[in-house]
């Protein structure tokens, strides 16, 4: 038969396959900084009372590895002194009637680290500013009690960084999207150009199958996808079938591409069967999980 073999839907979907397993892989790329730790100084000069005083500081920087949502993401943490005392960003200068006064001086550890994915468009230094609290730690109005204001500050600039490739991380929710968004370009280019084969007639088994795929593409896999974006409430995002739980979305929207295929080349009960595969493994494995929990639970 003309036009009935399945040469080009197989080529149209191993190729939206690999591009699937290579889009996980760039979004799982970890870099480093090679500039790891770096100190930095730091000035404010103030007012209190008529007396001007200056506090010289130094902040540690250091790259403290990948964490968060997006483990790709790079996290820093930086340590404060000042006039070689270590404190927060706060630092006290006066105390009267039980009302402490600070300098607070708030420094980025990653923009001054240099790393443009953290804060490229938002660098993170805030001026200085004075602030009192009460024993309690409340925030109260100060200018009764002090004569206080910011003369002048000195920051440092950000380092021109540079970072290097450090392995690829475990997949994520970006990953699972990825791999998505490659799956559902898949099903469009079979739907564009895979066409019916010569002498195909669709049936009842077709037009169910049809149905089906409807029902898959808006329904059932959106709340597929959902389901394994929420999972990490309730299982580690190392663990192996967490791992195995993202590749899903995508693999179930690589069936119903195959199902298109299947159908438009004659194969009317393959496509109807393979639709449907992914998602019953989905929830059977689910299923048969929550029952073995709760019977050795």
């Amino acid at each position: 038969m003309r036009n009935n073999n399945m040469k080009l839907p197989t080529v149209i979907i191993l190729i939206g396959m690999l591009a699937a397993a290579v889009s996980a892989f760039l979004t799982g790329v970890k870099k480093i900084p090679n500039v790891k730790e770096m100190d930095f100084s730091y000035s404010v000069t103030y007012k209190l009372d008529g007396e001007v005083r200056t506090l010289d500081g130094v902040f540690s920087c250091r790259f403290t590895g990948h964490d968060g949502d997006d483990p790709t993401v790079r996290s820093y943490s930086g340590d404060y002194l000042w006039d070689g005392n270590a404190s927060d960003s706060s630092f006290t200068i006066a105390e009267r009637d039980g009302v402490q006064l600070y300098i607070v001086a708030e420094l980025d550890a990653a923009y001054l680290m240099g790393d443009p994915d953290k804060y490229e468009d938002a660098p993170g230094n805030k001026d200085p500013y004075v602030e009192a609290v009460d024993f309690e730690g409340v925030s109260v109005e100060f200018a009764e009690k002090f004569d206080v204001e910011i003369v002048s500050f000195e920051y440092p600039e950000p380092i021109d960084n540079s970072f290097s490739f450090a392995g690829f991380s475990f997949l994520y929710s970006y990953s699972m999207f990825a791999m998505l968004s490659v799956a559902i370009l898949t099903v469009i280019a079979c739907i564009i150009f895979v066409k019916k084969g010569y002498g195909v007639a669709y049936g009842a088994l077709d037009k169910i199958s049809v149905a089906f795929n409807f029902i898959l593409s808006l329904s059932v896999i959106p709340f597929i996808t959902v389901a394994v974006s929420l999972m990490p409430l309730v299982i580690a995002e190392e663990s192996p079938m967490y791992q195995a739980y993202l590749c899903v979305p995508a693999l179930a929207t690589f069936a119903v591409a195959a199902s298109i295929a299947l159908r438009r080349r004659g194969r009317a009960k393959t496509g109807f069967a393979v639709q449907l595969a992914v998602p019953v493994l989905f929830f059977g494995q689910i299923i048969v999980s929550s029952f073995i929990d709760n019977v050795f639970s």
